[in-house]
């Protein structure tokens, strides 16, 4: 008997041990990458890479990413995208892939050599062969920031999709279909804009303005997750996509602190806000990073430069 219930402990423990697995391909773990040029491994013309890209599992070398665009059959407009798109060490947050377009005053990062011709472009991050199995619960989670030189409340402009092997899409296959949970069906399909990252208050939702009206970003990142399952072997592997559309990325950056991919994820998917942090800041930029986080107001609510008036705790206008 004490035998039996000792295999059996070992059978929950190895169970419990295979529960959740990070299967995120190497090189989309940006923290660990060098910071400078971000590799790629294609650039096709065309909204996406064929059904069943052989190049994709052939070529798979800790990842494979291809980017999609109407202009990259032609290698300025390539190296024109490539010249914006880097790992940067970004102060209190770490390494972060940045995406920044040619006129974006964002201070930290490279921007584009040149405007990008047409106003989209996708970004496609397969997984690795055999990583995943059919009908296998499988998580994608991306934590990113979408800031443009002046916050935009209409324009949404990026996409987060993922297909199937043979091109099925996630939002378009299956997340408005009878299997789709509520979450997907809430959360499919939208689009994000620099409007999403502006400071709000927290009683009325409203956007944070500054002494001349003027919108601000809050020191927050963007969780998006959601999960999938292949119904085919044709359907492995995944790859995840960025759709970017309708806008020039001209004024924007892209940042993305993690693209992280888990199969049999525990708990529930979640789209929130979080702060992050990670990398060094220390000297000049400590001060300089303890100013720009600052939230002072005036007695009317508008952002002030000093302490006096109203001061936001929780969120929400305290008259001090």
């Amino acid at each position: 008997m004490k035998k039996t219930l000792l295999l059996s402990a070992f059978a929950f423990a190895a169970i419990g041990a295979m529960a959740q697995t990070d299967i995120t391909p190497a090189r989309y773990n940006f923290a660990a990458q060098e910071v400078g040029p971000y590799a790629f491994d294609e650039f096709i013309t065309g909204a996406n890479p064929a059904a069943n890209y052989a190049a994709a599992v052939e070529k798979f070398n800790d990842g494979y990413i291809v980017g999609n665009n109407g202009q990259f059959g032609n290698e300025n407009v390539v190296n024109r995208f490539k010249s914006g798109t880097n790992i940067i060490d970004l102060p209190g947050a770490g390494k972060v892939l940045c995406i920044k377009g040619a006129a974006s005053t964002y201070e930290y990062g490279t921007p584009m050599n040149d405007a990008l011709p047409p106003n989209w472009f996708n970004l496609s991050f397969y997984l690795a062969p055999g990583s995943h199995a059919v009908e296998q619960k499988v998580r994608f989670r991306l934590v990113f920031r979408l800031l443009r030189n002046t916050p935009e409340l209409t324009k949404n402009v990026l996409n987060l999709d993922a297909y199937t092997y043979r091109n099925d899409s996630y939002v378009t296959n299956f997340a408005t279909g009878d299997e789709a949970t509520e979450f997907d069906k809430a959360n499919a399909g939208k689009f994000w804009g620099s409007g999403d990252f502006i400071a709000r208050y927290e009683d009325d939702n409203s956007p944070m303005e500054d002494d001349e009206g003027n919108m601000f970003y809050a020191d927050e990142w963007q969780v998006n997750e959601f999960d999938w399952s292949a119904a085919n072997e044709d359907g492995i592997p995944f790859r995840y996509v960025m759709h970017w559309n309708n806008e020039n990325i001209g004024e924007y950056v892209v940042l993305i602190k993690e693209l992280k991919v888990i199969a049999d994820p525990e708990g529930e998917p979640v789209v929130e806000k979080i702060k992050v942090e990670g990398g060094d800041v220390d000297g000049i930029e400590a001060v300089e990073a303890a100013i720009k986080r600052a939230e002072c107001y005036d007695l009317f609510g508008r952002r002030a430069t000093n302490a006096s008036g109203i001061v936001i705790e929780g969120g929400k206008k305290i008259v001090k």
